[in-house]
């Protein structure tokens, strides 16, 4: 690999015009220079297009994909397919990045000899702040890795934030027309690294917003991702069942992060008592699972008095984190 290999950079770009300029500032600025930048822009209407274009024309690493509006995965999976780079990374359109932060994730790969670098998420609103990165680097094996993101640790399943061998993609696109596409996709690509590393930082901004996929009330489409989500426990049983505790945990606490965001006009009936069948199959031994998150042992627990404890505690609407 040369000293500073090509990263394709993937950004999907939906009807963000208020957003756009400062993310696509932020990768123009980044210290790594080496950068394909694939701009794939979801059939915007609002202005976004225009922005996209201007960067496009002053910066020629910046090049766009257009397409009629198909939904995140759909936008992630066509940049996939013309990556050049040997490295891959994403970003929503909605962050922004500080100057170093593919200089960083790059260095982890070169000089940890890793597959994947990996940063934490770092919420913000306005002002990302000034760069801060620990000096403590965390060396994974993939099983390690992936138990890490299951269990909800030091970092979470989202594509972005972390920087990818681009061959780890093969044969693996993000599953079209659901939310939460990254939950059943991200896990497999770690599944193919010889080695995972982790350094903690803030240069990933991870902009907050109340009425973000995130954030959100539940809907019947949220719940349909349990159809894919659901099957990783049988899935690790089968190829790693060092996993299968992990992914029970990862898939109680998916359940109960839709049961505790929906409200009684969000969810029908047939839905919410599909998630409560689903947490009292694994409840049990979630809660017997010393290294499954305190919280979510804690919801298991109430939820033997009834769901409407777990909501009492936690509060309706509240993620558990």
């Amino acid at each position: 690999m040369s000293e500073h290999p090509l990263i394709s950079l993937i950004v999907p770009v939906y009807q963000v015009r208020d957003t756009i300029e400062e993310c696509l500032a932020s990768i123009a600025a980044q210290t790594y220079r080496n950068l394909d930048i694939i701009l794939v822009d979801d059939g915007s209407t609002d202005g976004s297009s225009d922005i996209c274009n201007r960067f496009a024309a002053a910066d020629s690493r910046f090049r766009i994909i257009r397409q009629e509006n198909r939904g995140l995965a759909a936008a992630r999976n066509a940049g996939l397919d013309q990556a050049r780079g040997s490295l891959v990374g994403f970003l929503d359109s909605d962050d922004c990045l500080a100057p170093n932060h593919f200089a960083m994730l790059w260095s982890l790969i070169d000089e940890q000899h890793c597959d994947v670098a990996v940063t934490n998420l770092t919420v913000f609103e306005g002002d990302l702040g000034p760069e801060k990165t620990v000096s403590e680097i965390q060396t994974l094996s993939a099983a390690d890795a992936v138990r890490t993101i299951f269990y909800q640790g030091a970092f979470d399943t989202c594509a972005p934030a972390k920087l990818y061998r681009a061959e780890l993609w093969q044969d693996i696109r993000f599953p079209e027309g659901f939310i939460h596409e990254d939950l059943p996709t991200v896990y497999h690509v770690l599944l193919r690294a010889s080695k995972v590393c982790f350094q903690p930082s803030n240069t990933y901004g991870y902009r907050f917003s109340a009425d973000g996929l995130n954030h959100s009330k539940t809907t019947p489409r949220k719940v349909r991702t349990l159809d894919l989500v659901e099957l990783i426990p049988g899935e690790m049983a089968a190829d790693h069942p060092d996993l299968v505790r992990a992914a029970e945990c990862f898939y109680c606490s998916f359940c109960f992060h839709l049961l505790l965001n929906a409200d009684k006009d969000s969810l029908p009936i047939a839905d919410r008592a599909r998630l409560e069948r689903a947490i009292r199959s694994v409840r049990g031994r979630v809660l017997s699972d010393a290294s499954a998150r305190r919280k979510t042992r804690i919801a298991c627990a109430l939820s033997y008095a009834g769901m409407g404890v777990v909501r009492l505690a936690f509060g309706a609407g509240k993620v558990l984190k």
